[in-house]
């Protein structure tokens, strides 16, 4: 689970598997105690207030790699690919040059 900090940083919240080995138990999400590293991780250092990047949304693994990927609509108006990496976020890729006055993509 990724996260927005205060301080514009994202932070990556690991879950633990659940019980039947098939998915995530939605229960160790609720805290940075109860997840599978007992912390949140810093995924990427700064540039994600909610000036910066007003939506963002995990999307599936956009790339094939195995890792969720991000959908970052920037605060001029682009629509940004957000690669997602194990420790932190990776490359980008401006999709939409211009998605001004929306309030939704994905």
């Amino acid at each position: 689970m990724i996260h927005r900090s205060d301080s514009g940083r994202l932070l990556l919240r690991k879950g633990k598997a659940g019980s039947d080995g098939s998915g995530v138990d939605v229960l160790s999400l609720a805290t940075a105690a109860a997840s599978a590293d007992g912390t949140d991780a810093e995924y990427a250092a700064s540039g994600w207030s909610s000036t910066d990047v007003p939506r963002f949304s995990a999307v599936p693994d956009v790339n094939a790699d195995g890792i969720p990927d991000l959908y970052a609509h920037m605060s001029g108006g682009s629509v940004r690919l957000h690669f997602g990496g194990r420790t932190a976020i990776g490359g980008n890729s401006t999709v939409i040059s211009s998605w001004t006055g929306k309030l939704a993509f994905g």
